[in-house]
């Protein structure tokens, strides 16, 4: 092979080269453009804490790991009937394992629940004989049992608010040395009348003490806070 030869195939390599370097990089750019929003956007959430979304009720195994693995759970809920139906075992078990559990559900017989009944009725998800307050009755039934044993009365409480409601939440808290808060989880169901809470889309919160605080905004900062308000100031003996 002459050098003529030599210098041609070298010359083809380079174009070969650099068509492939070319092509990499508009696929590249390409690919950067049409995901980048999508990155983006789940970038923000986490920066807010936002793990991930549920379009379902969590499964058994979501909140057993939440509840046996924290200290304090917070319930908040209209009525919470059906979630109270189908989790009150695992409620049971987190307050006989020493867990902390503070619920909050309406008060009975209130304009706040008149005017979400009426609500649910017109659009068709309620009949006008199923009453919110024979809900919250049912619940405090299906609870009352722990609420008065000696052994455990202590773990659990139960609050009735008036008109402070704004999301339903379960928030769960793990606290280390010396009381110090290590580490949050919640769900946070996006859930507007006339739909119920069954038919929400449920928000995943995280945060821990690795993370910093000095957020613009803290989804889960921002449960905690709305809950433990309310708490304080709800008198615990209501009906």
């Amino acid at each position: 092979m002459n050098i003529t030869e030599k210098l041609t195939d070298i010359g083809l390599d380079l174009v070969k080269s650099l068509l492939i370097t070319v092509v990499s990089a508009l696929i590249a750019f390409f690919f950067t453009k049409k995901y980048y929003s999508k990155v983006k956007f789940a970038t923000g959430l986490k920066e807010i804490g936002i793990q991930s979304f549920l379009t379902r009720y969590p499964k058994q195994q979501e909140l057993e790991y939440m509840f046996l693995h924290s200290d304090v759970i917070k319930i908040m809920f209209v009525s919470g009937v059906s979630f109270f139906k189908t989790y009150r075992t695992l409620i049971e078990k987190a307050v006989k394992l020493n867990k902390k559990v503070e619920i909050l559900i309406a008060t009975r017989e209130t304009a706040f629940l008149a005017h979400i009944e009426s609500l649910e009725v017109s659009f068709g998800g309620r009949d006008e004989c199923k009453k919110i307050s024979d809900e919250i009755d049912e619940v405090m039934n299906k609870l009352e049992y722990l609420l008065k044993d000696e052994n455990y009365c202590n773990n659990i409480e139960i609050r009735h608010f008036s008109d402070e409601y704004r999301l339903p939440m379960i928030l769960c808290q793990t606290y280390g040395e010396n009381n110090t808060l290590q580490k949050s989880d919640c769900l946070l169901y996006i859930s507007l009348p006339p739909y119920s809470s069954r038919q929400a889309a449920i928000l995943k919160l995280h945060s821990d003490s690795k993370q910093s605080t000095d957020k613009e905004l803290d989804m889960i900062e921002m449960a905690t806070a709305h809950f433990d308000k309310v708490w304080e100031q709800v008198n615990p003996k209501t009906d």
